[in-house]
C-alpha cells in the first residue's frame, strides 16, 4: 500500500495548483500584451540652448606665410608574387599605359624595369592617390627607382 497511494489522497492541492499556474499565466500574458501594444514613450525633456561663445579671429601677422598643407605619401612594400607583371602592378595602382610602355623599354645600368623576379620587393609611393614612384631591388647590390612626373618618368639604379 506504500508504493500504491490512495487516488483520494493530495486532491485538494492539485486544483489550487492549477489556479496559481492558471493566474500566473493570465498576469503574464496581459503583460506582455500591455509590453507589445504601447511602445515606450520616454518623458519629454525640455533642452536648453545655450550660444556658443563666438571663437576669437586667428590673427594672420605679416610675417607669417600659410603654406599649402602637401598631402602624405603612404607606402606600399610588396613582395613579386608568381604571375605579376609591372604592366598589372602600376596599372592597378591607376598609371596610363603610355607611361607604364615608357618606362618598361628602358634599361638602367642594364636592369629593365620590366623584368621582375618572384619574391624580390617593391614599394610603390602614393601620394594624393597617384603613384609617385616606384623601387625595385633586383639584387642585393642595387635598387631601381622610377619617379613619375607630369609630363615624363627618370629612372635611376642607386647603389643599396
Amino acid at each position: 500500500m506504500i508504493n500504491n497511494p490512495s487516488p483520494k489522497r493530495n486532491t485538494h492541492l492539485v486544483g489550487k495548483k492549477r489556479l496559481k499556474v492558471r493566474y500566473l499565466l493570465l498576469i503574464l500574458m496581459g503583460f506582455i500584451v500591455l509590453c507589445v501594444s504601447r511602445p515606450y514613450n520616454p518623458p519629454n525633456t525640455q533642452f536648453v540652448e545655450h550660444e556658443a561663445p563666438e571663437a576669437p579671429a586667428e590673427l594672420v601677422l605679416p610675417s607669417q606665410e600659410t603654406k599649402p598643407v602637401e598631402p602624405p605619401v603612404t607606402v606600399e612594400e610588396k613582395r613579386v608574387r608568381r604571375g605579376d607583371t609591372l604592366y598589372d602592378i602600376l596599372r592597378a595602382k591607376g598609371l596610363s599605359d603610355s607611361k607604364i610602355l615608357a618606362i618598361s623599354n628602358r634599361k638602367v645600368d642594364g636592369i629593365g624595369p620590366s623584368r621582375l623576379v618572384v619574391g624580390k620587393s617593391y614599394r610603390l609611393y602614393i601620394q594624393d592617390g597617384q603613384v609617385t614612384e616606384y623601387q625595385y631591388e633586383p639584387d642585393d647590390k642595387r635598387i631601381l627607382r622610377v619617379l613619375f612626373g607630369e609630363d615624363r618618368s627618370k629612372c635611376r639604379a642607386d647603389p643599396l
